[in-house]
């Protein structure tokens, strides 16, 4: 299996540092990541912050979604720290990250794990020998303090393991 890994993708309408309609922008360019990931058989992970902001408009998700629904296999997500509002899990459901979720454009693996033939993909820590390779996702920055974002190596118990990748921000 091959694997594509893209973060921070801030998927907005209105964004005073570009020229031109940023969506179409971000359509376009997630429109070439798309095809490559379907061209090699691929799986396209996502780091966080698929969105600017918790909420964005509903055209700018109709411009998007369809991007994402071209892919073979579901894009798999965990949410940053743009992705959440207010910073609680009790106001997520409101979100267009959750949006994206609940209407299966994405697959979120916040907080779980899945396994994708002989490799292990999570973000959930203490991390720990699996008897198998693993991708650790994570949004933040290492080692760190962010909150709910922080990763630190001190969480890294896998020894043995044959491959351990981590892909963060």
């Amino acid at each position: 299996m091959k694997f594509v890994f893209i973060t921070d993708l801030h998927i907005t309408g209105v964004c005073n540092v570009r020229h031109g309609d940023p969506a179409e922008d971000i359509r376009d360019k997630l429109s070439y990541v798309v095809d490559y990931v379907n061209g090699i058989d691929g799986q396209l992970l996502i780091g966080g912050d698929l969105f600017d902001k918790s909420i964005v408009s509903d055209s700018v998700k109709s411009l998007i979604a369809p991007q994402f629904v071209r892919l073979k296999r579901r894009a798999l997500c965990i949410n940053g720290n743009h992705d959440r509002m207010y910073d609680n899990d009790d106001f997520q459901y409101k979100t267009s990250y959750n949006v994206f979720v609940s209407h299966g454009v994405i697959t979120d693996i916040t907080d779980t794990e899945v396994m994708y033939g002989d490799v292990l993909i999570t973000n959930k820590m203490p991390l720990t020998d699996r008897g198998c390779k693993q991708i650790c996702l994570f949004h933040g920055f290492l080692n760190l303090e962010d909150g709910r974002n922080t990763f630190r190596t001190t969480d890294i118990h896998a020894k043995t393991d044959p491959i351990r990748i981590f892909l963060g921000r």
